[in-house]
């Protein structure tokens, strides 16, 4: 049984994003990764990484004063160090500590980074701001929380720095800790700025989050979203609308408050809505470096929201043109193809789902495992058992922590007569079951 396809139907697609000749690995593959991720490890100068990436260099130019700070609306993939570190095989990449990089990786960049950490005590609010957003940027979010002083939960009468720096302190504490008292603590600077600050884009943006945060995961509360989208209406009315940051405030607004009509069901309110945060998106000026950044950084999530949003409306041709001009946006960024590839399985159109995926496998850490595992369930779907065998061997090389692509060798393992990898993944599933180390592919050499 070979892979159907439909490329006959939709073949522009993946043209743009999958031929248009960026840049790809002519390099060892570790070393091809880690450049993609260069400003994590080191603020290593490239042109060539993700939008989530270009935040660090972003972050790293603002620690000026007098520089202008941008809207940061991506944020390092949660566990990138420590991912990394493992699928690369380099376990000093998952340093928690700035000053334990490994000093073939530090730049004069690091170095300034380190010393302005450890002299922050004589810093300026201001400056103590624009270092805790950088090392967040980073993801060292505990030493975040320790440049930044505890201004508490800010009140009717505090000035808009303290309340930047009340919201950026519980926010990293947040991802530092994520525990339950920090949690509740975020929640109330937040409640706090939306409903007391002065009037202005962080109290806008704090009644914002809280509609998102309500609207999120398995139990969404739709009347916490609807109070809180009328909390968002009443500060976006008080923005003056005088530059092209209300501009991009306002998109925000319509892209996080289309969530109510969205868990409503209405999905042409939804549809409607997300217009409006896109045509104001779409035409938010690019005539410096900072207003080009901000204006990719706006979006590429509502790029997502709309393909997201499209597709639950039934619309899977909208869904897939909006999962491609991410890309074609983010091009190296394995998440967002990951993402396309999954688009193209549900629209039966199995070739540009592998080549999606493949696409997704060579911009390496933190998402190629995940990449192989989706190639090989189509495989596996097809009936060509040696090829996902294949790819989920190469999944569970890049990830020894792939528990199902791990059972998966072992069910093939088994069917294809594969003895050697069976022995090796029994010896695995019983060593995790037994909450003992596992034996690693690629060192037992079983290959």
């Amino acid at each position: 049984m070979s892979l159907s396809t439909k490329s006959q139907s939709r073949p522009k697609y993946l043209s743009v994003s999958l031929r248009r000749g960026f840049p790809m690995p002519r390099t060892p593959t570790s070393t091809w990764n880690l450049s993609l991720l260069g400003p994590y490890f080191g603020l290593q100068p490239t042109q060539v990484c993700s939008l989530h990436a270009r935040n660090v260099h972003q972050a790293f130019a603002e620690l000026i004063p007098t520089a202008p700070q941008s809207p940061f609306q991506l944020h390092m993939p949660k566990g990138l160090r420590r991912l990394t570190a493992v699928q690369l095989r380099m376990p000093e990449l998952a340093t928690a500590d700035p000053d334990a990089l490994p000093s073939h990786l530090r730049t004069e960049r690091w170095e300034k980074l380190i010393e302005l950490y450890e002299h922050a005590s004589e810093l300026g609010f201001e400056e103590c701001l624009r270092l805790a957003v950088l090392l967040s940027a980073l993801g060292f979010d505990d030493h975040a929380v320790q440049v930044l002083p505890d201004v508490g939960i800010p009140q009717g009468d505090a000035d808009q720095l303290t309340v930047k720096i009340a919201m950026k302190r519980s926010h990293a504490l947040k991802r530092a800790r994520g525990d339950a008292v920090s949690i509740d603590y975020d929640q109330a600077v937040l409640k706090a700025v939306a409903t007391r600050a002065p009037m202005g884009r962080p109290s806008l943006t704090a009644a914002l989050t809280l509609v998102v945060l309500h609207a999120r995961g398995r139990n969404p509360d739709v009347a916490a979203v609807h109070y809180w989208r009328d909390i968002a209406t009443q500060r976006i009315a008080g923005l003056e609308q005088r530059s092209w940051l209300d501009q991009l405030a306002e998109s925000t607004y319509w892209r996080a408050v289309s969530y109510l009509p969205f868990l409503q069901g209405d999905h042409v309110l939804t549809g409607r809505e997300l217009d409006r945060a896109e045509e104001l998106a779409r035409t938010l000026p690019t005539d410096t470096p900072e207003q080009e950044f901000a204006r990719s950084q706006n979006l590429h999530p509502l790029l997502e929201t709309r393909s997201r949003a499209a597709l639950a409306a039934g619309d899977i041709d909208a869904a897939i043109r909006y999962g491609t001009e991410l890309t074609t946006l983010d091009p190296y960024d394995g998440k967002v193809f990951l993402v396309l590839g999954d688009l193209m399985v549900r629209a039966d159109d199995q070739t540009a789902a592998l080549a999606a995926y493949r696409r997704s496998t060579l911009l390496g850490a933190p998402y190629a495992p995940r990449a192989h595992y989706a190639i090989a369930m189509r495989h596996e779907a097809a009936g060509d058992l040696d090829a996902a065998l294949s790819s989920y061997v190469r999944a569970a090389e890049l990830d020894p922590l792939a528990y199902s692509a791990v059972r998966k060798i072992h069910q093939l393992a088994a069917a294809l007569g594969r003895a050697d990898l069976k022995r090796w993944s029994m010896a695995w599933l019983n060593a995790v079951r037994r909450r003992l180390p596992a034996p690693d592919l690629v060192e037992e050499r079983v290959l």
